[in-house]
């Protein structure tokens, strides 16, 4: 029943946007919180720059980064490479980590009480 009640509150905390400025890009971007299919896509990753240019090209919503127009005038050999067209290394890791935040990655489960057999 408790579940049922927190419904709208769950599913609320999972669709969050945020708007972020960018100095390099001298204006503001809107991120939305990561799909739990792309946060299951990224967990299979190892290299921290795939990590980052994954989440930020699937969840920053405005500008549209994946706009053809604009990986053709950046020459961008795959779509998400432009990523790191478009902001500095340190810039998208600070990106990713805020669609981190606020996809839930930092809410914590704990154990309150061990099970004995």
């Amino acid at each position: 029943d408790q579940l049922i009640k927190n419904k709208t509150n769950i599913v609320n905390k999972r669709n969050v946007t945020k708007n972020i400025y960018v100095d390099s890009l001298e204006g503001e971007i809107t991120v939305k919180s990561a799909p739990q299919e792309v946060i299951i896509d990224i967990m299979g990753m190892s290299e921290r720059t795939d990590i980052i240019k994954s989440i930020v090209y699937e969840c920053v919503i405005s500008p549209n980064l994946k706009d053809k127009e604009l990986h053709k005038a950046f020459d961008c050999l795959e779509p998400s490479d432009i990523v790191f067209k478009l902001f500095t290394v340190a810039e998208a890791g600070m990106i990713s980590d805020i669609i981190a935040n606020i996809s839930g990655a930092q809410n914590k489960v704990k154990i309150i009480d061990e099970v004995k057999n």
